[in-house]
Formats: structure tokens, sequence, C-alpha cells
């Protein structure tokens, strides 16, 4: 039996373990369901800071700015709408535990929880162990509080031993990764609002132009018709322009933007719903990776080698290619 079916079939069981605990608690209450209820409002309205932290990573989102942050970065809006939505029905979790047994099945024990907490103005509103993971093992136990067949997260107060639950779309609504909280987009233009893309190095500087619907080349040896197919690559990946990691606080804090490698000029038509663009990129070391920062914007990214060989492009990727002429039939000889 395969490790992997082996860990669907645990799954399977602790779902429907968790589903009779549940079954079996509410069958017993002569009052019916039970909910936490006396939870102070959770909305964005009143909390100006999240935290949410688990045995080995943090992510602390704040209120700044008429925003939210996630250290240096502004956080990604679906993730705080899920989080928003998701902590408006901890008031009314359900009971479904009232003893600590199966703290670990449902990741609110000490070994696997998420402990989730909501201030405002420095004073700590409200705080919960949670337990919201796909994978939220202790030891070797392969242990799987929320499934796609349940649904649920679960919820205790930390001095209490009683366990609720609530409905969770997907996973991890309260994520420690802070990672995944940062907006990752370095930039997103439409490609039919482009008109222009302008690359400065060191030792070569050019530019694709829109002009009369056809795209040139331009630099100071003139003008000469660009390969649509690169044009149409690079707009297309103009598109949405997504990091693929975010530095360090050293890192960012080490970064001299004065002098960069290479700058890159997006222009857009007149008139358009998206304004251009100007993109710095600062070389990794001697790797072909780069830092890359929207001049607007004090906040930088990282694109390794693929993703910067997608965007950052030279003269020459641009030239059209001569298609080779057919190579013609051999006359054949008189009497073959």
């Amino acid at each position: 039996m395969s490790g992997k079916y082996v860990g669907f079939v645990l799954a399977a069981i602790i779902a429907l373990g968790i589903a009779g605990i549940a079954f079996r608690l509410l069958s017993t209450e002569g009052e019916g369901i039970r909910r936490l209820g006396g939870v102070s409002p959770l909305a964005p309205e009143v909390i100006d800071r999240v935290v949410m932290r688990d045995a080995e990573r943090q992510t602390v989102v704040t209120k700044r700015d008429g925003g939210w942050w996630v250290d240096a970065y502004p956080a990604i809006g679906v993730r705080l709408e899920a989080l928003w939505e998701t902590a408006g029905r901890i008031n009314d979790a359900e009971l479904v535990a009232t003893n600590s047994t199966n703290h670990d099945l449902m990741g609110v024990h000490p070994d696997n929880h998420t402990v989730l907490e909501f201030w405002n103005e420095g004073e700590l509103v409200e705080r919960f162990i949670v337990g919201d993971k796909q994978f939220a093992p202790v030891g070797e136990r392969v242990i799987t509080p929320w499934t796609a067949t349940v649904r649920l997260c679960y919820l205790r107060r930390p001095d209490e031993v009683e366990v609720y639950s609530i409905f969770c779309e997907f996973p991890e609504p309260f994520g420690t990764d802070a990672n995944f909280w940062k907006d990752p987009i370095v930039a997103a233009v439409p490609p039919d609002e482009i008109e222009s893309v302008t690359f400065n190095y060191a030792d070569e500087s050019f530019a694709i132009r829109l002009i009369d619907s056809a795209w040139f080349i331009e630099d100071d040896q003139g003008t000469e018709l660009a390969s649509i197919e690169a044009v149409t690559n690079l707009l297309v990946e103009l598109r949405q322009v997504v990091t693929r990691d975010f530095p360090s606080e050293d890192e960012a804090a080490a970064l001299n933007w004065d002098e960069p490698h290479a700058v890159m000029a997006v222009g857009v038509r007149e008139g358009s719903s998206a304004s251009g663009v100007l993109l710095l990129f600062l070389q990794k070391g001697r790797d072909p990776e780069f830092y890359v920062r929207d001049s607007q914007k004090p906040w930088p990214y990282f694109l390794d080698e693929e993703a910067t060989g997608y965007i950052l492009k030279t003269r020459q990727d641009f030239v059209v290619v001569p298609t080779p002429a057919p190579t013609p039939f051999p006359t054949p000889r008189p009497g073959t």
C-alpha cells in the first residue's frame, strides 16, 4: 500500500472521527447546538493588527496609511477578505468537543496549533488557538485538521478545552507564512495599452515602439522592424509580472537603487486605464538573477533567472530573423 494511499485513508478516518464526535455531542445536547458566543467584534473597522503564529513562523498584518501591510509590503486583497470573512464566523462557532482527547486531530494541540490574536491600539482584543491547516503533523503522525470534504476550521480559547468549529472554504485562512500574505505583483500593464518599452543598460540602450500599428526597434543607429513574435511574448509577460520571492529586511536595506544595472520603462497610450511603469533592476551578485522595484514604490522584489529572462531583453532579441530561402530542386539532366 503506497504512502499516498495510506495518507488518504488516514485523512478520511480522521474526518469521519471528527464528524462522529460532533454528532455524538449534538445528539446528547438537550438544548441543541452550543455556540461560542461572547466574542468581541472582529472586523477591519475595529481591529488594527492581526497576529498569526505557530512553532515555526509568524505573520503580522497591520493597518497602516489606510491599508493593510505585512512587513514592508501591501497585503493581498483576497487573503484579507478570507481572513475577515472567517473571523466574522467565530462568534457563531459550534461546539464539537468538550475535552482535550482530540485536540491534536483538530490542530489545536500545543504541538500543532496556530495562535491567532486580534489587537486594537496596542490592546489585545481576542486570542484563540486555531486548527486551520491541511497538514498539521505531530511528530511523524500525519494529521489533517482541514479537509476538502469537511471544510471546517477548529478553535478554542487558550484557557479552555472546549473546541468549536467554523466553516472554512480553504485551508489556512490564518496562515503563518508571511510571504503568502504579501502582494507578489511587481507590475501589471494591459498588453493592448502598451505603446513603447525602453531598455537601458550600461552598454546598450534601445526601445521597441508601436508606430502605425507596427512595432519597431529604435536606437542611436536608427529604426527597424521588430519581430512581432518577440514583442507579443514580452507584452504578454508584462500583463502581470509576479515575484518568485521576497528579499529579507536586511537584504532590502542593503540595496542601492541609485545605480541600477538595468532600467525598463513601459509607456502606455494616452487615455489608458493603466499607468506606465519604470522598473529598476539590481543584479544579485554574479548570478543572472535580479532584485526589481517599481520606481514609484519603496519595496523590492526578487526575480530568478527564468522570470528575469522573460522580460529583461536585449536588442538582438527583437531583431527579425530572415526566413531562409527554400533550396531549389536540381534541374534534371536530359535523358534522366
